[in-house]
């Protein structure tokens, strides 16, 4: 335990410590699973995560603290139904290729006829690609 603690520690320390995301409150985590059943973040880490269920950044050092990998790298029924919340770090390349992913497990889950839902937090930078993916995006 101890030996892989140091290692999430320090993977974590070595980006300083911080992420490039602004965090929501408890409240919030609270009212999302009351109103959608939200119980699973898209991007998350052991020393962030609320719901417990989580994708984080780094696998290797998040996985044995409960994260169920890379959001991008989620088998295809990892993202099949259900609600999941989203609050990516505030990159450009990180946000466009989320809204990207979520469209595409939109139409499938469309096209399966089954419920899924994003509730995502992204700064309100319109000129943004991801921003514009989003906006536009017939889900």
């Amino acid at each position: 335990f101890h030996a892989r603690l140091f290692a999430l520690l320090l993977r974590y320390k070595s980006i300083q410590g911080y992420g490039f995301q602004a965090s929501v409150g408890p409240d919030v985590f609270h009212t999302l699973r009351a109103a959608t059943g939200a119980a699973f973040e898209c991007f998350a880490s052991p020393l962030n995560t609320f719901f417990g269920r989580f994708c984080g950044a780094f696998p290797d050092v998040d996985a044995p603290f409960g994260s169920s990998g890379d959001f991008f790298n989620l088998p295809a029924g990892g993202l099949k139904r259900g609600c999941f919340q989203a609050n990516p770090p505030f990159v450009s390349a990180v946000m466009t290729a989320m809204a990207d992913r979520m469209e595409s497990a939109l139409k499938t889950a469309e096209r399966d006829e089954q419920p899924l839902t994003f509730v995502v937090f992204v700064p309100g930078w319109t000129d943004e690609p991801g921003w514009s993916t989003m906006k536009t995006s017939d889900f």
